[in-house]
């Protein structure tokens, strides 16, 4: 039996799905995540850069415009802990003169591999882009 791709029951968990990340969406805003499409691409992409730590990680994502700079940074550490769970990054304790030492965090080649996947998305998102504005363009 094949399953009628408008059932209720699918409608149902598209428009919840839909829900939660619209409710995601705007909680990563109100906590000052600018721009949540790139938030995620971005952490792997300044890791891929160059090690990092949540700190410094946060100071570039707010001069590139993807958080505020007065943003609390614990989406960035929970970014973190989950990239080091998922097997994409790795990290280390490292002494860097003054204070306590910081956990430096790497991208893992399953990690490379990952930014590839997501800098694949960012050029789809940015021809849908460059689509929507070429046809918003053309109503004015």
């Amino acid at each position: 039996m094949v399953k009628d791709r408008n059932s209720p029951n699918e409608s149902n968990e598209i428009e919840s799905a839909s829900s939660e990340m619209a409710a995601h969406m705007a909680r990563m805003r109100s906590s000052g995540i600018l721009f949540p499409p790139l938030f995620f691409p971005s952490i792997l992409l300044l890791l891929e850069e160059e090690p990092s730590h949540g700190y410094l990680l946060s100071k570039k994502l707010a001069e590139a415009g993807i958080v505020d700079d007065k943003m609390d940074p614990s989406p960035i550490y929970k970014i973190l802990r989950n990239l080091e769970e998922w097997e994409l990054a790795v990290s280390e304790h490292v002494e860097e003169g003054r204070g306590p030492a910081r956990k430096v965090y790497q991208l893992t080649d399953k990690g490379r591999e990952a930014l590839s996947f997501m800098a694949s998305r960012v050029d789809t998102a940015t021809d849908l882009i460059k689509w929507f504005k070429g046809k918003y363009k053309a109503l004015k």
